[in-house]
């Protein structure tokens, strides 16, 4: 295996279950019930962008009106429901929005039995990735919901238009990777070769300076291109590294540059390929809230 192999396989090791509330997948581990993990799993992948603060504020304020039983709840939605989210926002997305997802999510819940067998109705188990299932399952999803506003078609974004889809295949690696403490395993017919890196601006810019992609455009062949860089040294789990490489930045502080007092204790910083930068200030900490 390369050096960058072993320092990944380091990675990996070191950043494991006890660190799982730096991450929004903590929320569906609180649940005992498949579905109830699933649709919480869902809600707090769609949610988690912007300040990891205020994303985990945010799935709290999304998941508390619908109490120990989520999937229960859904069942029982009724017009006065979307009381219980009035004064809702998240950056861009509204009350509207998050009451019409849920409502479409109750509407394929009904038709499906699961999310699980929904996407599976489309799901390729010969296909190098997931994204025709991915696009298949999120036209359903669209459809149930009925509406189009630009937080809705935000939250529900599909590979087709090169979008790179970071939330929807951070929720697909929680559903189909083995569970580990981290991931949870509930979707074991997809294979974790099929799965693609999540990619935000964080991974983008990680991957750049470990030498996984050239690309700098973050969309969907940038996130196939991680992929494959990543299966070289994990061919059936190439997603295995995406907590890890995102604890970089949430638990490290990497600010994009060289930190002569932050990169020496980086786990990656012997691999690393940041650039130099002059900094006036003598500021060592971490660049909190960090945007994921």
């Amino acid at each position: 295996m390369s050096t960058l192999g072993r320092y990944l396989d380091r990675l990996y090791c070191r950043y494991d279950k006890s660190f799982l509330t730096s991450d929004p997948v903590q929320f569906p581990h609180a649940y005992v019930d498949t579905q109830d993990r699933e649709i919480v799993a869902f809600l707090a992948a769609l949610f988690a962008f912007g300040n990891v603060t205020s994303i985990l504020n945010t799935v709290r304020r999304i998941l508390t009106p619908m109490g120990p039983h989520p999937a229960t709840s859904l069942n029982g939605l009724t017009s006065g429901s979307a009381k219980a989210y009035r004064g809702f926002v998240h950056r861009w997305v509204s009350a509207t929005d998050l009451y019409a997802l849920i409502r479409g999510m109750h509407r394929v819940l009904n038709e499906w039995g699961s999310l699980k067998c929904c996407f599976l109705a489309e799901h390729d188990p010969k296909s190098d990735d997931l994204s025709l299932a991915m696009g298949r399952f999120i036209a359903r999803l669209r459809a149930a919901i009925g509406e189009k506003s630009l937080g809705l078609r935000f939250l529900l974004n599909d590979p087709a238009t090169g979008a790179a889809c970071k939330r929807f295949n951070m929720f697909l690696r929680w559903m189909a990777r083995p569970a580990d403490g981290i991931d949870l395993g509930l979707w074991p017919e997809i294979s974790p070769r099929q799965l693609t890196i999540p990619v935000d601006t964080h991974i983008a810019r990680i991957s750049q300076f470990l030498g996984l992609t050239q690309r700098r455009t973050t969309n969907w062949a940038m996130a196939r291109e991680i992929t494959d860089a990543l299966r070289s040294f994990a061919p059936d789990d190439p997603c295995k590294y995406d907590f890890a490489l995102t604890r970089i930045g949430i638990v490290e502080g990497c600010r994009g540059y060289r930190h002569p007092k932050i990169c020496p204790a980086c786990p990656l910083d012997h691999v690393c390929r940041a650039p130099l930068r002059v900094s006036i200030h003598n500021d060592i900490t971490p660049p909190f809230p960090l945007l994921i």
